[in-house]
């Protein structure tokens, strides 16, 4: 018979063994895919998978010098991003802290369709804003894609500050406007630096959708202001050449560091603005 230690320690390694399977699961692809754009021609399409070469940049140094300026590209993106992070952010916080402050007619109404908008799959518009941006003139432009994806982004913006602003004793609003201080006074001198944390994590999430977004960017830009998960297609196969593994791979890599390198610094904040909207009363 199995002794009560004997099965804990089982199941101790059991858990330890799952955890390693699923981090090697998850983290193989990005470790190839940072090998593939080191390696040369030759060491990627070797028969046998190489794991030990000698790296290069090469990779790198096309996609800036040799004939793709992938860093007009990363610079859109990056102004899409924190444009409507930031603008995102600003209407979600409003909404979402009048759904959790104020009672009226029709609220869980109002609140679902807010959510319900962010589960719209986003290419059954997708044709209807090209249109409708091509006539208005925003098509191909850095506003009009930034106001793309707010649209997108400000319900998860306002499900998202409208639960950390609950967790927030509405008292603490009104003590504050006993004192004299307005409604509007109240939400930015008590209520946003309470929730910071969550504030700080809903902007990070914000920054990630919109970065990470492919299929509105395709749809509504052209060569001008085109953002750099777009310009990653230009590395799939033509009639004129085949796939450019290493170039791609490249341009994954530097998709990916931006993010993982703003999660990383931030992630004290990330983690406690997560937890903090996780349980209601």
């Amino acid at each position: 018979m199995i002794s009560r230690r004997t099965k804990t320690k089982m199941e101790n390694v059991a858990i330890y063994f799952a955890g390693a399977l699923v981090a090697f699961i998850i983290l193989f692809p990005i470790y190839w895919m940072v090998c593939t754009s080191l390696k040369t021609r030759i060491s990627i399409f070797s028969d046998v998978p190489v794991f030990f070469f000698e790296p290069t940049l090469d990779a790198y140094k096309f996609l800036f010098v040799g004939g793709e300026n992938f860093g007009v590209y990363m610079k859109n993106s990056a102004i899409v991003a924190t444009g409507s992070a930031s603008l995102s952010l600003l209407l979600g916080s409003l909404a979402g802290y009048a759904i959790a402050r104020f009672q009226f007619k029709g609220k869980d109404n109002i609140a679902f369709w807010i959510l319900s908008q962010r589960m719209m799959p986003p290419i059954a518009i997708a044709i209807p804003l090209f249109i409708l941006w091509g006539k208005i003139g925003l098509s191909d432009t850095l506003i009009g894609l930034i106001v793309a994806h707010t649209a997108f982004n400000v319900p998860f913006a306002v499900f998202s500050m409208g639960s950390y602003f609950q967790e927030i004793p509405k008292e603490v609003d009104e003590q504050a406007m006993v004192d004299g201080v307005t409604r509007l006074g109240a939400f930015l001198r008590i209520a946003l630096p309470l929730a910071a944390p969550g504030v700080i994590a809903t902007a990070i999430l914000l920054f990630i959708l919109s970065w990470n977004e492919f299929l509105i960017g395709l749809v509504l830009t052209g060569m001008n202001v085109r953002p750099a998960t777009v310009a990653t297609t230009v590395f799939l196969p033509t009639s004129a050449r085949e796939t450019m593994w290493a170039e791609s791979s490249a341009a994954g890599v530097l998709l990916m560091a931006p993010v993982l390198a703003f999660a990383l610094l931030l992630r004290k904040y990330l983690i406690r603005g997560l937890t903090l909207g996780a349980v209601r009363g």
